[in-house]
C-alpha cells in the first residue's frame, strides 16, 4: 500500500471517530439539562476546531509526494510522525478553538469580526450564571465564534502565535513601567 493511501485511511478513521463523538455528545448535551447551554456550545466550538484540524490534515496530505513505499529508516520515521500528526491535529485544533473562544469571552479581542457575549460585563456570581453569560449574544456572534473556531483548528499556529504576541506586549509594558518607576525614584533621590 502506498504511503498516501495509508494516510487517507488514517484520516478516514479520524473523520469517523469525530462524527461518532459529535453525534454521541450531541445526544448527551441535548438530554442533560445542565449541559444544554454553555457546555453544548463550547463543545460545538471544540468540534468545529477539530474539523478545521481534519481539513488541514487533508490539505497537507495533498502536498505529500506520490511515491511508492520508501524503504529508508528516515522515511519510515517521517511516515510515523505524519500518522501521529493526523490523529493529534484534530484534538489540538479543538483545544485551540476553545482557547480562542475564551480569549473572545475575556474581551482580549473585540470588534465587528469577533463575537460578543451575553452579559459579559456582569459580576461573577457562580458557575451557572457564568455559563449563561458567556453564550454568544446573537446568532451572528455564534457564527463568528464558529468561524474563528474553524480557523483556530485549521491554522494550528494561529492561537499560539497570538498568545506569544500578547505575552511579548505585556512583557514590554511591564518593562516600560519598571523603567518609568526607576527613573521616577532616581529623580526623587537626586532632587
Amino acid at each position: 500500500m502506498k504511503i498516501i493511501e495509508r494516510q487517507i485511511v488514517h484520516i478516514a478513521i479520524v473523520v469517523i471517530v469525530v462524527v461518532l463523538l459529535t453525534g454521541t455528545m450531541g445526544i448527551l448535551f441535548a438530554n442533560l439539562e445542565p449541559l444544554q447551554d454553555f457546555g453544548s456550545f463550547v463543545f460545538f466550538v471544540f468540534m468545529v476546531g477539530t474539523v478545521g484540524g481534519i481539513a488541514n490534515n487533508y490539505r497537507r496530505l495533498q502536498r505529500l509526494p506520490l511515491v511508492a513505499e520508501e524503504a529508508t529508516e528516515e522515511a519510515r520515521i517521517a511516515q510515523r510522525l505524519v500518522t501521529v500528526q493526523i490523529y493529534l491535529s484534530p484534538l489540538i485544533g479543538g483545544v485551540f478553538a476553545v482557547v480562542l473562544y475564551v480569549i473572545f469571552m475575556a474581551g482580549m479581542l473585540g470588534g465587528d469580526f469577533f463575537p460578543a457575549f451575553q452579559c459579559a460585563e456582569d459580576v461573577f456570581i457562580d458557575a451557572p450564571h457564568f455559563a449563561d453569560c458567556t453564550l454568544p449574544q446573537s446568532n451572528s456572534d455564534a457564527a463568528k465564534a464558529l468561524v474563528w473556531g474553524f480557523i483556530a483548528g485549521f491554522i494550528e499556529g494561529f492561537v499560539p502565535n497570538f498568545i506569544d504576541r500578547l505575552a511579548k506586549e505585556q512583557t514590554a509594558k511591564v518593562g516600560t513601567q519598571e523603567d518609568k518607576s526607576s527613573e521616577e525614584s532616581a529623580g526623587e533621590e537626586s532632587g
